[in-house]
């Protein structure tokens, strides 16, 4: 077994020459992207932001502005969607009415 007495210079300081050729490295800066809105709730909100700089999330039916959370949850904007009676994607259709009632009527008597 040979033993050997070489310094360890992996805990050194580096020299003034060594450190001017550091700083003369660009340090890469990274942006962070902005991650893509999957929830269903931004098909009928959107986030904007007003004079002041804050941001808000406005509903695209009645224009009303709900406060925006950093954190990204969107519970509170679900429960929102579900009270929006302008939401309502279906519609009342009299003829299609009649069918499925006359329909159900054969059926069950």
């Amino acid at each position: 077994m040979k033993i050997s007495n070489a310094r360890d210079t992996t805990h050194e300081r580096p020299t003034p020459e060594e450190a001017e050729c550091l700083d003369d490295i660009e340090v890469a800066t990274y942006t962070r992207r902005n991650r893509k809105k999957t929830s269903i709730v931004w098909q009928e909100l959107i986030v904007v932001k007003l004079v002041d700089g804050t941001k808000k999330v406005q509903c695209n039916n009645y224009k009303i502005k709900l406060a925006k959370n950093n954190d990204g949850t969107t519970t509170q904007y679900k429960r929102y969607l579900n009270g929006c009676v302008k939401r309502q994607t279906w519609k009342y259709d009299q003829a299609k009415l009649r069918e499925v009632v006359s329909h159900m009527i054969m059926v069950h008597y």
